[in-house]
């Protein structure tokens, strides 16, 4: 089979070995500007493609980059916040778009003011959280300690109170005796 397969390329004349092509310099120099300018509009197309998604990221997801932020820029950015998970950004949680930063330091200072010193634990859970249910959560069981341990107090109070009272009415009636008797 092969050398019929030879046998048929030498009748044909394929078996001779091509010659090299010749082109005239002219047409290469032509050729080789084209593919040139066809590079540079590809490059500066895609240029454009990756400066209008890194604009449509930063405005979308309100990054704060500068008017015509790269491509790697914006990447950066998102890794930036992607690795802070507790670090604020214009995307918010809070009913009204505040900064839960704000509204956390806010809420320290309000319950500090407040109430008698904060603990350890309870500063650590206004801090910790990372969005504003969790926040509001933190204070609300802050909030609702203090008022059972107010709550506590007050009883406390009331029984002490009805004891002096009752002290005082034993007081007056031994007094009011001994004014009777005297």
């Amino acid at each position: 089979m092969l050398r019929a397969l030879k046998l048929l390329a030498s009748q044909t004349g394929h078996n001779k070995k091509p010659r090299p092509l010749s082109c005239s310099h002219q047409d290469y120099d032509q050729i080789k500007t084209e593919r040139d300018q066809l590079q540079t509009k590809l490059t500066q197309e895609q240029h454009e493609t990756k400066q209008q998604i890194a604009q449509h990221f930063n405005n979308t997801l309100e990054l704060d980059l500068e008017k015509n932020p790269t491509l790697s820029q914006v990447i950066t950015r998102l890794q930036e916040l992607l690795r802070r998970p507790n670090s604020p950004s214009k995307v918010s949680e809070t009913p009204f778009g505040e900064d839960l930063v704000v509204i956390r330091e806010i809420d320290l200072v309000m319950l500090r003011n407040i109430l008698s010193p904060l603990t350890k634990s309870e500063i650590q859970s206004i801090e910790q959280a990372v969005n504003y249910r969790e926040l509001a959560n933190a204070r609300q069981g802050i909030l609702t300690n203090y008022l059972k341990k107010g709550q506590e107090q007050l009883r406390i109070s009331k029984q002490e109170n009805k004891q002096l009272v009752g002290y005082q009415y034993e007081e007056r009636i031994i007094w009011l005796i001994l004014l009777v008797i005297s």
